[in-house]
């Protein structure tokens, strides 16, 4: 693989250049079409195609969206592509956010476009096991999938072009813009065993906007209730705890999407999300032996999240002479308030024979203001195509904010569950990057295509930047072609990452993240933090035998330096000694106190394979069946553990673990989608690949070790998925369907390495979800 990934990259030379997207996109299709629509992400070619696309790039319509069974943008891409996974944390505000992962690598490393533009990310900070542990991605639960027209996903390092985070690939989501009519969605499903009832109701409506104009609104209500896989808890023999399940949420979302022409060659435009939502998490059950008098039955702390987040983007485009121009802003952000019910603060009550049982905790907001401006010009020069030049930089602002909880929350040793952050933990901060960039592309001859980009950004916290990639793709003849890119690419450290701090306080222990500029960071020598580099090499070999048959095989090599880790682990002493320093007092007995910090802790490399394969069969009539295959492989290596300042490597067995085998190693999507008259048949077959996870012991003569665990194997697991439909009028749709039909679960947990014999399933590393089989009813109007 290593000489194809090198004549890739010989192939191409690395110059520096930018795209993004400038054209409305056509609206996506799905069977024998979906190859010839038009893409816009990671180019700038007005004619570009899913078929003689330059980089890998596939696009998922919203009717295979809604296919699939699932409410959330991001179930849905999992279950339609296998270079989508997702962390399957089962507990935790964390998850509530609505997150993806490419090609294995973290959700920090994707960068996420709506309309083609950047949208900024969440203010909440995953701090539960596993390789998600301190990302801050964007959250999709907050763009009402109403509104989505389809999603472009481009699985190739793009940072040359739209900047930091897009070092596994890119995701773009692409609004309707329909100017007339719409469509109401209504769904309802329950999980197998009972629990986790789900509700979504949606509406979508187009209407013409003066003469020359349009306006697409959306809006969109979700409730998840939630899931209870805990089993008997072993210190008191009874089920007492909810801690093992899916959080219980309300959403509620709107969406915005406009354009109006102003002139025969200017156009305005503007688009925009807003979301609400209410969740809530179960914590670990605290048993009534802490205050027997106080609380005879125990606590089942439940934290609870109110969240409003926002996006608005406004920009005008034309033309002037030869030029197309385009300048936009965009500004958005995410404001997060947590509670904390069902808890006590053991500290507090020791002190005053008194406590509170209900807290606030913690807030946590961000903010993003990007504006752009490009110039592009075609130039004619005798070639096959003109040289295509674009120029342009564009100006961001971030800020991140932290407040405090209320001081019964932080007394002492905090409140159980979460300790409420204190006033001199608090942060506000803010930085700026500025940017500018090039891009330049043509066919040299009729079947060479060729594009280089080139981009420098600027940070006032983590320095300056050059990235460069260049592609190439050549078709030998309308049935087979090859192409390939090298890039170099970065993340910049996310404001999360860099002033995050959180612990979490229990009668036996504590644990917690500390920010490296924090006291508690600075006395465990915690570094400032460096950008994650990255250099990506990717050949593709794409057949096309007829315009109903497409197969592509796509390799590629990432690898990243200085990966940001929450790493730098330490327990005992200099643990309680790093929570004083926060001002944070440990309950007295405690046998299990662990920190950390975010720091970069190691170098890696992924190697992988990307395998697709379509089959459109008309059966006459207006019937067909589509047939698709798609297959995922891949590979991790942990090239280099840096130490800490004491000589430690920053990585023990478990982190190390997380990075390279958290996630399956290989993963197949079989799909079949016959339409049959008036009916529907959507069968879909996944089959989960095998994965490993260091688990930690909480018995034995290791209990509580941060070196030593249990090495646990999560064998292949397949999911088998259903949908039956029926068209009773060409505007009315309804559907039965099952998701996990055969109701397939993944290895249990050896019980040496479960906490009170509660959550006995490997939490974070399987690809098969841990809530077991659904069924669901559909309706769709169209008006």
């Amino acid at each position: 693989m290593t000489a194809l990934f090198l004549g890739s990259a010989a192939a191409a030379l690395s110059v520096p250049g930018h795209a993004q997207a400038q054209t409305a996109p056509a609206e996506a299709t799905d069977g024998a079409d979906s190859q010839d629509v038009i893409v816009v992400t990671g180019t700038r070619d007005p004619s570009q195609t899913v078929r003689n696309s330059i980089s890998p790039i596939s696009v998922v319509s919203g009717d295979a969206l809604r296919s699939t069974g699932k409410a959330d943008l991001q179930d849905a891409l999992v279950q339609l592509s296998p270079s989508i996974t997702r962390p399957r944390i089962s507990n935790g505000a964390g998850n509530l956010v609505e997150k993806i992962n490419l090609r294995t690598l973290s959700s920090n490393q994707t960068l996420i476009l709506v309309n083609g533009k950047r949208r900024h990310t969440t203010a909440v900070v995953a701090d539960t096991p596993g390789i998600e542990n301190g990302s801050s991605p964007v959250d999709l639960g907050m763009i009402p999938t109403s509104a989505i027209d389809h999603v472009e996903i481009l699985l190739d390092g793009a940072a040359a072009i739209y900047g930091s985070d897009a070092i596994a690939g890119v995701i773009n989501i692409i609004l309707k813009s329909n100017s007339e009519g719409g469509e109401f969605n209504a769904q309802n499903g329950l999980y197998y065993r009972g629990d986790g009832f789900s509700s979504s109701e949606s509406v979508n409506y187009g209407m013409k906007l003066g003469a020359g104009g349009f306006v697409s609104l959306s809006a969109e209500y979700r409730h998840q209730d939630h899931t209870n896989r805990s089993e008997t808890d072993t210190r008191v023999g009874k089920d007492v705890s909810r801690y093992f399940g899916m959080p219980a949420s309300d959403r509620i979302t709107l969406g915005l999407n406009a354009g109006y022409d102003l002139s025969s060659d200017i156009h305005a435009y503007a688009f925009g999300t807003f979301g609400h939502r209410y969740g809530e998490s179960y914590q670990n059950y605290r048993l009534p032996s802490q205050a027997p008098a106080l609380i005879p039955n125990g606590l089942n702390p439940l934290v609870k999240d109110l969240e409003d987040d926002f996006s608005i983007t406004a920009g005008i485009k034309g033309e002037m002479g030869d030029w197309a121009w385009d300048i936009s802003s965009t500004y958005g952000g995410d404001w997060n308030n947590y509670t904390l019910q069902d808890s006590m603060n053991q500290s507090l009550y020791k002190a005053t024979g008194s406590t509170p049982f209900y807290f606030y905790v913690a807030g946590y907001a961000t903010k993003q203001w990007t504006t752009d401006a490009s110039l592009r010009r075609n130039f004619d020069l005798g070639l096959a195509a003109p040289l295509s030049i674009t120029v342009g930089g564009q100006y961001r602002k971030d800020w991140y904010r932290t407040t405090a909880g209320d001081p019964n929350s932080y007394y002492g040793a905090g409140t159980d569950g979460v300790s409420g952050l204190s006033p001199s933990n608090a942060v506000s901060a803010s930085r700026t990057v500025k940017a500018a960039y090039v891009d330049v592309s043509t066919k040299p001859l009729r079947d060479l295509q060729v594009a280089l980009s080139g981009r420098y950004e600027d940070y006032t916290i983590s320095g300056n930047v050059l990235t460069g990639k260049a592609s190439l793709r050549y078709d030998f003849s309308p049935v087979f072609a090859v192409r390939g890119t090298v890039s170099n690419g970065f993340r910049a450290p996310s404001m999360g990452e860099q002033y995050f701090t959180k612990v979490g306080v229990t009668s036996l222990g504590a644990s917690g993240t500390l920010g490296y500029s924090t006291p508690g960071g600075k006395l465990l020598g915690a570094p400032a933090l460096k950008p994650e580099k990255s250099m990506n090499y990717s050949a593709s070999l794409l057949i096309n035998p007829s315009s109903r048959l497409h197969f592509a095989v796509d390799a590629y090599e990432i690898t990243i330096r200085n990966r940001i880790v929450n790493a730098g682990t330490v327990s005992g002493a200099t643990a309680i000694a790093a929570l004083a320093a926060q001002g944070i007092q440990v309950n007295a007995g405690s046998t299990a106190v662990t920190v950390s910090y975010f720091t970069n802790a190691a170098d890696t490399k992924t190697r992988g394979l990307d395998f697709t394969g379509s089959y459109h069969l008309p059966l006459g009539s207006g019937n067909s069946i589509d047939f698709s295959v798609a297959a995922n492989f891949n590979h991790t290596d942990v090239l280099k553990v840096y130490n800490n300042l004491l000589g430690s490597p920053l990585l023990n067995t478990q982190t190390a673990a997380y990075i390279s085998t958290y996630f399956p190693k290989n993963k197949f999507v079989f799909g079949m989608n016959a339409k049959l008259g008036q009916f529907g048949i959507n069968l879909q077959e996944i089959r989960w690949g095998p994965s490993w996870t260091q688990r930690q012991f909480y018995s034995g003569p290791n209990a509580n070790s941060i070196t030593v665990f249990y090495p646990f194997h999560n064998d292949v697991r397949w999911q088998t998925n259903l949908e039956l439909s029926a068209n009773p009028t060409d505007r009315i749709r309804v559907a039965l369907g099952a998701n996990n039909l055969f109701n397939a679960y993944p290895n249990r947990a050896p019980a040496e390495t479960v906490f009170a014999g509660v959550a006995n399933y490997e939490q974070v590393g399987q690809g098969l979800d841990v809530q077991g089989g659904s069924y669901y009813a559909s309706v769709r109007v169209k008006f």
